[in-house]
Formats: C-alpha cells, sequence, structure tokens
C-alpha cells in the first residue's frame, strides 16, 4: 500500500491493520447503498459474538431513512438508497416493536429511548464542561445557557456487548448503572422486580 491507495474490503472478509514502528495513518471507511444488507448481517454477528460494533449500524439506518424522507421526490440517489435501505431498517423496527411488545408483556415500564432529543438542557457552573468559566461567568451574572442537545444515550448492553441505539433497559429501583438491550429479560438486568 502507498499513499492514496483504495483497499476493498468485500462483506465478510477479514482485515486487520498492523503498524510497525513510528507512522501516521488515517483510514475513510465508506460503503455503497448495496452494503446496508451486508451490514446488519455484521452487526448481528458482532452481537452474537458478545463484541462491541465500532458504530451502531441501528444510528446508520435511522439517519439515512431520515435523508431519504427529507430528500426531494426526484432525489434519484434518496429512491437508490431507500431501495437498499428498505429492507434491513424494516427488519430493524420490526425485531425492535416484537422485543419492545416482549418486555411490556414482561410487565417492564421503563425505558430509554435514544433516539430522542432533549430540547434543552441548562448548564450550571458545576466544572462538568469544556466550558467550566464561561459557565461560572454566566452564573455569576445570574444567567443560564440554555441549548439544543442531542441525547447520546447509545450505551453498551452489559451481556452482549451490543450499542444500544434504539432502546436500552436500566432499573430504576436500584440504579446500578446496568444497561442492557431488549434481547435479555430483566433479569440480567438486576435482582429487582420488573
Amino acid at each position: 500500500e502507498s499513499a492514496g491507495d483504495i483497499v476493498l474490503t468485500f462483506p465478510r472478509a477479514y482485515h486487520a491493520g498492523f503498524s510497525h514502528g513510528f507512522n501516521v495513518a488515517e483510514a475513510v471507511n465508506f460503503a455503497p447503498a448495496d452494503w446496508l444488507p451486508h451490514g446488519l448481517a455484521a452487526s448481528n454477528a458482532i452481537r452474537a459474538a458478545g463484541r462491541t460494533s465500532v458504530f451502531s449500524f441501528e444510528r446508520l439506518t435511522w439517519e439515512l431513512a431520515k435523508l431519504c424522507v427529507a430528500a426531494a421526490p426526484d432525489d434519484e440517489h434518496a429512491r437508490r438508497l431507500a431501495t437498499h435501505l428498505r429492507q434491513p431498517f424494516e427488519q430493524l423496527v420490526r425485531a425492535e416493536i416484537n422485543l419492545r411488545a416482549a418486555a411490556a408483556k414482561a410487565g417492564i415500564t421503563a425505558e430509554i429511548d435514544a433516539t430522542r432529543t432533549r430540547p434543552s438542557r441548562r448548564r450550571h457552573a458545576a466544572g462538568r464542561s469544556a466550558s467550566a468559566s464561561a459557565d461560572a461567568d454566566a452564573a455569576a451574572h445570574g444567567a443560564e445557557e440554555e441549548e439544543e442537545e442531542e441525547v447520546e444515550l447509545c450505551s453498551s448492553c452489559a451481556v452482549c456487548a451490543h450499542l444500544c441505539y434504539f432502546t436500552a433497559l436500566c432499573c430504576n429501583t436500584c440504579r446500578s448503572g446496568r444497561v442492557i438491550c431488549l434481547n435479555h429479560s430483566h433479569e440480567a438486568l438486576c435482582a429487582c422486580p420488573p
């Protein structure tokens, strides 16, 4: 490989990187739209192996679906993307609906929906942010800064290490801090009743 070379990795192909000595390396990963069904299969295989994924496939499909919906009706690229996105997105949504129904049937009522956005958040001068001095100045003058922020709740499941983008379960009773995905019963979370 030389600078500027493109390396193609086909779906389900093993690949790895390795450095010997001092270097600076950069990689950009991209995939054509027809990769999406392979991406779903890879995401499921990673989940079954109990490994943490590099990115959330659920988030990728959700964001791509939002782009397709927002695109102009005559946008040919969005139409082709939607064609490839439909099958994996429908599988993800169907599985999510079934898992949520099973959780509700088991008596689980508390869920964290990671696709929501919190409309605003008040930041106080508690030294919790990188702009602590700006927060302190605002607090000293009696002002509170409000900002919109996306809630990034893509927690890793304590059982299978899956990145929980759509839904994650946590206990509001014991507040153990453990998070699990809907693929596991509440017994995997804690000893509290559902």
